[in-house]
């Protein structure tokens, strides 16, 4: 972790955002969740509508984070720190527009018949949910060697989509009654997917604080 000074009143506001933004986007992770296992429409149409705020949410941190670096025109670590903060920020944000996207998924395929994979794709889910938790702790303590292995974690995810999405294909081969459900749920064990390659990003921001370069972990 970094031994720095204490931060200053605007970088401590940009984190306490950045904690903020995150726990608006688990909450919506946890909904989209609630929503998948019982296929509820009306849940999906809030996650939709709940998206603008975290899109709001993020534009305050961008703006912030900006207005820091032109007023106090900070270099090394603290210009890293702010650099970094804005990145994951815009990641979070790309999240929640996948958790967005997912309930709107959901929305379509409520009348068809469905494929047998609702537990793995929520299980899959709950994997990414805990290691976005996991990186936002690590960029919390600003903890390199943390990000770092929690980012390996997303290849067991890149493993599950797999999985998953064989299994759906075999089942819509067999059945094509459940092409219209079952084309709709690969697509949202993609998005689940990406959702654990831009927590793989986050874990990147917090190396590079501490490291001051960007190492690939999306591998």
């Amino acid at each position: 972790m970094i031994e720095r000074r204490v931060l200053s009143k605007e970088e401590q506001q940009i984190r306490d955002r950045l904690l903020q933004l995150s726990e608006a986007v688990q909450t919506s992770i946890d909904s989209v969740c609630t929503a998948l296992a019982s296929l509820d429409t009306n849940a999906c149409e809030i996650i939709i509508t709940n998206d603008n705020n975290i899109n709001a949410q993020q534009n305050i941190i961008e703006n912030e984070v900006l207005a820091a670096i032109a007023t106090q025109q900070p270099v090394a670590t603290d210009l890293r720190i702010l650099v970094a903060a804005l990145h994951i920020s815009v990641e979070l944000e790309r999240i929640a527009d996948h958790v967005s996207g997912i309930a709107k998924t959901i929305i379509k395929i409520k009348n068809h018949e469905p494929v047998n994979c609702i537990d793995d794709v929520l299980n899959m889910a709950k994997a990414c949910q805990d290691m976005l938790n996991q990186a936002i702790q690590a960029y919390m303590t600003y903890d390199a060697e943390s990000a770092i292995a929690i980012a390996a974690k997303d290849q067991q995810i890149d493993t599950t989509q797999t999985q998953i999405s064989n299994s759906i294909i075999q089942q819509m081969c067999e059945n094509v009654a459940l092409v219209p459900f079952g084309s709709c749920m690969l697509w949202i064990v993609h998005a689940i997917e990406r959702i654990g390659d831009r927590t793989t990003n986050i874990c990147e921001q917090t190396a590079y604080i501490k490291q001051g370069e960007i190492l690939d972990l999306n591998r």
